[in-house]
């Protein structure tokens, strides 16, 4: 949502859409794999120092981005959202606004250490996406203290404060 903030170009309602439901893939491959295969992808993470989803694609044969990618196409989600979900990973192998969007937002979740799993900051981020969005590397510092100023006063009115 602030990511338009530091940008040169407008940020749609579909990859605010799409940032939301990006990692849909991960909820159900947590919900149906086995402790054990769950425990071998964080295993080559932390031993074998893969990205999360090198790991995944090492274990599984695929990853949380092409699963997510597949529910939202049974979803019959349009396909811009389809797109950010199945390549939030890998911008760069189909250009868009909207998958640069979550893709930054992704990373930006990561740098200020929000989000889900174990994935952290185990993971290549596209400079060429950030170029095409207009987000220089300053820009990207001001956009995690932005967002870390939000959620925390997010979780303060949450609890009440």
């Amino acid at each position: 949502e602030s990511l338009h903030l530091f940008t040169d170009h407008p940020v749609s309602g579909a990859a605010f859409t799409a940032a939301l439901v990006h990692d849909i893939g991960k909820l159900v491959l947590g919900r149906h794999l086995s402790p054990e295969v769950l425990h071998e992808i964080r295993r080559l993470i932390e031993e074998d120092k893969l990205t999360y989803i090198d790991a995944e694609f090492k274990v599984l044969g695929t990853d949380h981005a092409k699963v997510g990618g597949a529910v939202a196409r049974h979803w019959q989600f349009p396909e811009t959202l389809v797109r950010a979900i199945e390549l939030h990973h890998n911008p760069d192998a189909n250009p868009d606004p909207v998958l640069d969007a979550v893709h930054l937002s992704n990373l930006t979740a990561k740098l200020i250490g929000a989000g889900l799993g174990s994935e952290q900051l185990n993971m290549l981020a596209s400079s060429e996406a950030a170029r095409r969005l207009g987000l220089s590397s300053a820009g990207l510092e001001s956009l995690c203290a932005h967002v870390q100023a939000e959620l925390e006063k997010a979780e303060s009115a949450w609890k009440g404060e």
